[in-house]
């Protein structure tokens, strides 16, 4: 890209200007090849890719439009919290951090510096390019504040994570509707995790990582963002209703997700969960499909749960 791969410009974060590189403007056709969803991007006027100096983040430019998100009646393996499937709308492009948050960029950040994970036998989990984890919720906000960034909402993240490829159909999983047919997708219990445990139930290839891999190494979705699926889950900024997409989906008209969307506080005595989506390394394989939902306790730190951060436009 010549003198324009290596400009670096300045854009307004909530706290304070941040350097950020232009890495790509237009979107790469070899990466995100829906010529619609590329003229979406172009459609927004900013650059396709761009880096935080600060904190070696990369992020994407996620276009507005429409997309179905929850499962099919047809999938053997939803559960209730998934349905109903149900059309959602994008109102306004957002950058999405192209893979999960490292240990190197974690630790960049004032205040961060001291993480590590214990390693799960010889298997080292902290290395500077792998995602990071065993971080509460609290701490992965925090972290975001800290940058001007978010979490997102838990329907901007399946809406990402689909990138358009499935707008009118959504299949099981990322590949399709074929459970073993995601080889090269991502990091996902598969029998290389077996080796672990021989009795865990995986999906039937290898992908070379039994544990966490790092980040990047999985082909890109159809927006040009990577590991939305598998590795290690990810944090979601609402709280976690099981009724939620039912409620949603009632709703009239398409759903228009909000800028910074904050849920109502939990009622009765119902626990106070915060959303997490993606699955994992670790099983259960079908917690890797893009409608699968997890409500965790808002301090659960696991080896299995991670984040990446939006940046608003």
């Amino acid at each position: 890209m010549g003198l324009l791969a290596a400009l670096v410009i300045v854009f307004a974060a909530a706290q304070a200007p941040r350097a950020t590189t232009v890495i790509a403007v237009e979107p790469d056709p070899a990466v995100v090849r829906d010529p619609d969803v590329r003229d979406a991007i172009r459609d927004v006027k900013k650059p396709w890719k761009i880096r935080d100096e600060a904190t070696g983040v990369t992020f994407v430019l996620i276009p507005s439009g429409v997309s179905y998100v929850g499962a099919n009646d047809d999938d053997p393996v939803a559960a209730p919290d998934e349905k109903p499937r149900f059309h959602v709308t994008c109102t306004k492009a957002f950058y999405m951090a192209e893979t999960e948050t490292t240990f190197r960029q974690w630790r960049s950040v004032d205040g961060y510096r001291g993480h590590a994970v214990d390693p799960l036998g010889d298997l080292v989990v902290d290395a500077d390019d792998q995602p990071v984890s065993m971080v509460s919720h609290a701490d992965a906000t925090l972290w975001c504040t800290k940058s001007g960034w978010r979490l997102p909402d838990e329907r901007e993240w399946e809406y990402a994570a689909r990138g358009r490829v499935d707008a009118l159909r959504p299949t099981a999983w990322p590949w399709g509707d074929a459970k073993d047919g995601g080889a090269g997708w991502g990091n996902v219990p598969d029998l290389a995790a077996r080796k672990l445990e021989d009795g865990w139930d995986v999906l039937g290839f290898d992908d070379g990582f039994a544990v966490t891999a790092p980040v990047g190494k999985f082909r890109a979705n159809g927006f040009g963002l990577r590991d939305m699926i598998g590795n290690v889950s990810e944090w979601c900024a609402n709280r976690f209703d099981p009724k939620a997409y039912a409620g949603w989906s009632k709703l009239r008209g398409l759903r228009t997700m909000p800028k910074g969307f904050v849920d109502a506080p939990p009622k009765d005595d119902a626990p106070d969960l915060r959303s997490a989506r993606g699955g994992s390394w670790y099983p259960p394989a079908t917690a890797c499909r893009a409608s699968h939902r997890w409500g965790y306790d808002a301090s659960t730190r696991l080896a299995t749960l991670g984040f990446r951060a939006v940046r608003d436009i």
